[in-house]
């Protein structure tokens, strides 16, 4: 019973020795095979893009500038301050233009004093004095008129009288003189009131009104010295033209303007945008509104949405077109000055299968996969539709759930056995693990005993 025991173990023994050479045989065959990555074939999206690169910028940015020149009074803002659109950014100092003011107001006020002594001196040229002088002299002027006559009749009397000897030599000058004296005072009082009646008030009234005219010119100037007084009291007072954040203060208390550099620079970031130039090929493929992602590495969110909001209509000098894509920004998430990629598409294609570009083989005008089907490399000739570069859409040759073959394929053959050591991403358990001499002696071993 003893020896039996010994010849079964003995024959037990050599039987598991006889396995494990099996089954270290079977590890080693394993491991001959070709190891290869796979990934199920399925069905998705693929893009060809263009890709255009620009820099970030603001929406809207408003250099602030002060009208009035000297020493800053007061600033009321920091970089990176919040401010909206009329919110006060800096005071300059206003006392001589106060002072200035209140001369100028001075100055108006005779002015127009002035005006009124003027057009006081007009309306007299029209007034009750001078049609009083008026008829003074239109009375003088028939009195002498009437003299005049009354002389020349009998003057016309004596000198018919001295043709006939009744009167002497004497008489008949002074009746002479007499009318050329009466003559000579009628002309004289005609002059007087035609003089005072035509041109003579005429001209008085020119005068007037050339006063008047003269004194209001200066008033009127003087008006506008002081609106303008007012304008640099309001301008002095220096405010934001638009709603956003304070990215430049080149402005101090107590010192003098500079006239190198913007004093305040006030940006709106809430939306930011792209420009680029883009290609006469991508131009006619994009439009307004259109919805375009953009990749901005630096910024907290690196992959965002934009729309186009610009297309210009003619190429520029580098036979560009410009494009402006608009950015949402109400996170603040993206700077002034990121650098940013736009992806424009190019054509788009769904529901065909979709491979990484390096699981295709281009050789001797073929294009071609490997699948794996029984633990064979089968090789597969496929029709190629969207390149992206990275991906290619596979139009025909292939169906989804198919074992594409992605890493390795290079090494195989048509028919050729492979070892998959990765599906889809996860690692996979491809041999056995060899038993030892000792292990299988003790395995044995103990079954004997067993028995």
């Amino acid at each position: 019973m003893k020896v039996q025991w010994r010849v079964s173990a003995a024959a037990l023994a050599m039987i598991l020795a006889l396995s494990g050479c099996s089954a270290k045989e079977e590890v080693a065959q394993q491991e001959s095979l070709t190891a290869v990555e796979t990934k199920t074939a399925a069905a998705g999206e693929i893009e060809n893009a263009y890709t255009y690169s620009g820099k970030v910028a603001p929406k809207e940015t408003a250099m602030v500038y002060s009208l009035v020149s000297g020493i800053v009074d007061e600033v009321y803002v920091e970089v990176g301050d919040r401010v909206e659109a009329g919110d006060p950014l800096f005071q300059m100092d206003t006392e001589s233009i106060q002072n200035s003011l209140g001369q100028l107001q001075a100055s108006y006020e005779a002015a127009l004093a002035n005006v009124k002594v003027a057009q006081t001196s007009l309306e007299s040229v029209d007034g009750a004095q001078t049609q009083m002088q008026l008829q003074q002299l239109e009375t003088a002027l028939a009195s002498a008129e009437m003299a005049r006559d009354q002389a020349k009749t009998s003057y016309e009397n004596t000198k018919v009288l001295y043709e006939q000897g009744f009167v002497s030599q004497t008489d008949m000058d002074a009746a002479e003189d007499a009318y050329q004296n009466a003559e000579n005072a009628y002309q004289q009082a005609k002059t007087s009131y035609d003089l005072t009646s035509g041109d003579l008030l005429e001209e008085n009234r020119t005068k007037a009104q050339a006063s008047v005219e003269a004194a209001q010119a200066n008033a009127n100037a003087l008006q506008a010295q002081m609106a303008s007084a007012q304008k640099s009291l309001k301008d002095a007072h220096v405010t934001s033209p638009i709603s956003g954040v304070v990215t430049e203060k080149n402005v101090t208390a107590g010192t003098l303007l500079s006239s190198s550099s913007t004093p305040i620079v006030v940006e709106d970031t809430s939306v930011m945008k792209v420009a680029v130039g883009v290609s006469e090929e991508t131009v006619n493929r994009i439009s307004l509104g259109m919805l375009v992602d953009v990749k901005i590495n630096a910024s907290e969110v690196s992959d965002v949405t934009g729309s186009i909001t610009l297309i210009s209509p003619s190429a520029n000098a580098m036979g560009m077109y410009d494009v402006e894509i608009s950015l949402d920004n109400a996170a603040g998430d993206i700077k002034t000055g990121m650098f940013a990629e736009v992806h424009l598409s190019k054509e788009q294609g769904e529901d065909a299968i979709v491979l990484e570009r390096d699981a295709v083989i281009s050789k001797n005008g073929e294009e071609y996969v490997f699948v794996v089907e029984d633990g064979k490399a089968v090789k597969k000739n496929v029709t190629l539709g969207i390149d992206s570069g990275t991906q290619v859409q596979v139009l025909t040759g292939l169906t989804e759930g198919e074992q594409v073959i992605v890493s390795g394929q290079t090494y195989v053959e048509d028919q050729e056995d492979v070892r998959v050591v990765k599906q889809d991403g996860v690692q996979l358990t491809t041999t056995p693990t060899a038993p030892t001499e000792e292990s299988d002696q003790t395995d044995a071993a103990g079954e004997a005993k067993g028995e």
